[in-house]
């Protein structure tokens, strides 16, 4: 498939067009560990780019032939593509080390025409807290379940990831007011498949939640072993609570 652009972040690079992704997951010394891709089922593929909040220009000089160099490559916070489904945008942008989709409804529209396929991914599961669980060769992802509100009175809409019966994944919603546009706010986590993903998979792991969920310091020794594709930051938490009060000199997880 031919992509449009391209969006690079911590553990992954992203390539995008009107009718879906591909993230391409790496480690932290840039060595491929998985390919997923979202398709996004009968979407516009005309539908429109608009790139939003120009930033800065990049210039790509690889190899030592002038001819093949590119320069002069906009950078933008944002993208948007309009209309991907009738009445429905899709809108990209990294926050905090998370990929952020936003799908928009338009006053009228209708959200059930959002059905994404992932023919890459090896397992697509959800987890106890609602998170959509996506692993592909030796990385996982997390699809966090979406936050979803109304976007002129800002009041959240309950909302989770909804399996159809002939394979995709879309949403579940409640009752909302159809004269306000929805906005419907996944976010995706990238971690190394710890045990396979190398030296650097306990940092990976442990770094990629925020240090007051999980209350590990220096002074904690813990150590992966095994195939521990996922851990939830509550897990980490109750296992340096427990290591703490067996006074144990290490913990194996």
């Amino acid at each position: 498939k031919e992509f449009t652009y391209l969006s690079r972040g911590e553990g992954f690079y992203l390539f995008l067009n009107s009718t879906g992704a591909v993230i391409d997951l790496c480690d932290a010394q840039g060595r491929n560990t998985g390919l997923l891709q979202a398709e996004f089922a009968g979407a516009n593929p005309n539908a429109a780019a608009d790139p939003n909040d120009y930033r800065s220009q990049q210039h790509y000089l690889i190899g030592n032939d002038p001819s093949r160099w590119i320069t002069d490559v906009p950078v933008f916070a944002s993208l948007t593509y309009n209309h991907v489904y009738p009445g429905i945008d899709i809108t990209y942008y990294q926050s905090d080390n998370l990929l952020e989709f936003d799908w928009t409804v338009r006053p009228g529209a209708d959200p059930s025409q959002i059905r994404m396929r992932f023919p890459k991914a090896d397992e697509i599961r959800l987890d106890s807290n609602g998170d959509l669980l996506l692993r592909s060769g030796e990385a996982a992802t997390v699809w966090h379940a979406p936050r979803t509100y109304q976007r002129r009175s800002r009041k959240p809409i309950a909302s989770a990831w909804r399996f159809h019966p002939d394979g995709t994944v879309g949403f579940q919603l409640a009752n909302y007011d159809k004269t306000d546009a929805l906005v419907i706010d996944p976010a995706i986590q990238y971690l190394s498949y710890i045990g396979r993903g190398g030296s650097d998979a306990t940092a990976v792991a442990l770094s990629a939640f925020p240090e007051e969920e999980t209350d590990v310091d220096e002074d904690d020794v813990l150590v992966l072993v095994g195939d521990i594709p996922l851990l939830r930051p509550e897990t980490v938490a109750a296992l340096v609570a427990h290591h703490r009060e067996t006074d144990a000199a290490a913990t194996l997880l």
